[in-house]
């Protein structure tokens, strides 16, 4: 770390650039108890289990010229990321790289990463986008994963995901244009497939944004394990904050048809919606979105058509400030999929999953903090003994910036 730091304040003296600002980050979780009620085929129970990992391990730097127009950000956690920016007036900025995932321009209000925040990082509470993660709702459409239900089908969670050209243009306080330009590295016309472009509109009353995010030259595994889509994604969104303690998020996905070898994809609508009302002693956030109306079938005459069963998915989040460094949260959800069928042959039951998830806070939501929680939850799906079950965890967390 003294190394580190030493190096950039020699790269500063060399090139008149003054970071601002190093800082870095370390979350360690232990769980203390794993388990899980399914039955294996010889009607047994898995043995109880324990374990941990270090979520996070990081450093960060950012800083400016003294005239305000030239800077630069990186990460470094376990690979780099960065970007270089540029303000030559103050209508435009151009932007060259990536924040790590974070995502630039990002409409989901507390739809996704928002929801739990800093405590979705550590593990003590469930993922960001939805309460399941990304792999419980995965369906197989020949032979092809269809991205599981999440919150990010209905709410744009930024651009962020790889190195690119971005330009940022406010003509007027109430507009922005927001244009990324991936590093494609091939045909002119893999980039433009692949573009990202964004209308935001900051009026008297809320925000307005229409996304529109290019797919994948290719459908491949995206960093998340998910298709990344050959095909675009145009999203709305409409942010209303109705007084100092309550505002609303609504959101709507609308994929575009794609296909993979043989098989077309029209994917699902989903819309979502976002709440949150907070006071200085107890707050509660609520987040639910659809997904329907989406099929797959093979490119040949007379094909019958698999429509991809509709969701749905629900969570709350009340929480208490029982004093200044100490919060109570209760997390709880659904989540429902319907009838998995190929014209009027059934293919795979619905599947209704349910999750609980109490969380106690000791220090700061942006500051260094202990975390304790107790998570049980039901995945919908059945063990080897064509039976329910539910999986269960008692997870700890320390996690510290500086």
């Amino acid at each position: 770390m003294k190394k580190l730091i030493a190096v950039l304040a020699i790269v500063c003296l060399i090139s008149g650039v003054a970071f601002a600002q190093v800082s870095g980050a370390v979350i360690g979780t232990f769980d203390a108890l794993t388990g899980s009620t399914a039955k294996d085929a010889a009607d047994k129970t898995a043995d109880l289990g324990a374990g941990g990992s270090m979520n996070r391990i990081r450093i960060e730097a950012s800083g400016t010229t003294e005239e305000g127009n030239f800077g630069a950000w990186f990460r470094y956690e376990g690979q780099g990321f960065g970007y270089a920016w540029w303000k030559p007036m103050d209508m435009l900025l151009l932007r060259i790289g990536n924040n790590g995932y974070d995502g630039f321009n990002g409409k989901d209000g507390v739809t996704r990463w928002g929801f739990y925040q800093t405590i979705s990082d550590t593990g003590v509470s469930f993922g960001g986008d939805n309460a399941w993660g990304d792999t419980i709702y995965d369906i197989s459409l020949g032979g092809s994963t269809y991205a599981a239900l999440n919150f990010t089908s209905a709410f744009f969670g930024g651009y962020g995901g790889s190195n690119a050209f971005m330009i940022e243009f406010s003509p007027m306080e109430m507009l922005g244009i927001n244009i990324s330009l991936p590093f494609a590295n091939g045909k002119l016309e893999d980039l433009y497939k692949q573009l990202t472009a964004q209308v935001n509109l900051n009026l008297a009353f809320g925000n307005i944004a229409i996304t529109y995010a290019g797919g994948a030259a290719d459908a491949v595994e995206d960093w998340q394990g998910n298709i990344a889509f050959n095909s675009g994604t145009i999203y709305a969104y409409f942010g209303i904050p109705i007084n100092d303690n309550f505002s609303l998020d609504v959101g709507l996905g609308y994929g575009m048809e794609y296909k993979v070898e043989n098989i077309i994809y029209t994917r699902p609508i989903s819309a979502g919606i976002g709440l949150k009302y907070a006071t200085d002693s107890f707050g509660v956030k609520l987040r639910a979105m659809g997904s329907f109306a989406g099929s797959a079938k093979q490119d040949v005459s007379g094909a019958t058509a698999v429509d991809i069963p509709m969701g749905i998915l629900v969570d709350v989040l009340p929480y208490f400030n029982l004093s200044e460094s100490m919060t109570v949260f209760i997390s709880a959800g659904i989540g429902f999929f319907d009838e998995y069928k190929a014209g009027s042959i059934k293919i795979a039951d619905s599947v209704f999953g349910w999750h609980i998830n109490p969380m106690l806070q000791v220090g700061s939501e942006w500051g260094p903090k202990f975390l304790a929680g107790v998570k049980i939850w039901s995945p919908g799906t059945k063990d080897d003994k064509k039976n329910d079950y539910i999986n269960f965890a008692i997870p700890l967390a320390i996690s510290v910036g500086f």
